[in-house]
Order: structure tokens, then sequence, then C-alpha cells
């Protein structure tokens, strides 16, 4: 996905940030700004400048300027039963909805 001239990439525990005007790269992991690992789910939303991240718990990372929040509502939620996997992401009027399993 991508937020011009920025291109996000994902495998299973990292973030790949490419920025297509200098052709510089930041690689972010649990070590440096990722609350989680293995990926599910990458999202760029143009209007708010984020890009929303899933993961197979259902943990969802928010970056922006290159920094991270962490969103563990689905995650943390004992009334949402069953696999809590964030499989996509869509943006309508200002908000952002996650699909689960």
């Amino acid at each position: 996905d991508e937020l011009d001239p920025l291109v996000f990439c994902a495998s299973q525990d990292n973030l790949l940030v490419i920025d297509g005007s200098t052709d510089e790269f930041t690689r972010y992991s649990r070590i440096n700004g990722l609350s989680g690992t293995n990926i599910t789910a990458l999202r760029a939303d143009a209007p708010s400048q984020t890009v929303w991240i899933g993961y197979a718990n259902g943990r969802i990372d928010v970056w922006r300027n290159g920094t991270f929040q962490a969103i563990n509502a689905i995650e943390e939620t004992p009334s949402f039963t069953g696999l809590k996997q964030i499989n996509s992401f869509a943006f309508f009027n200002g908000k952002a909805y996650a699909g689960t399993n």
C-alpha cells in the first residue's frame, strides 16, 4: 500500500517503508516500533495519512509519521470469541473498520 511518496510492504514480522522520492527505506519490527508479530493485514488511508497493520491475534498498530499506536481492543475483549485474526481494513467517512475471521 502507499501514501505517496511512501510505499509500505509487510512480511510476517516486519514492515518496510520505502521513500519513493529518495529510494531510502526503513524496516520496522518489534525491536523498533511494531507491537506484535505475524502480520496478516496492511492498508494505507491517504486522507488520515495513516497505515493500519493487523495481526493474527487481533492486535492492530496504526502508523503515522514513523510512530506507532497499538490498539488491543479486539485482542483483549473476552466476549470476542473465536479467531481474532485481522484480515482486512476498510475506511469510510473518517472511520476505520477491521475485518476479522
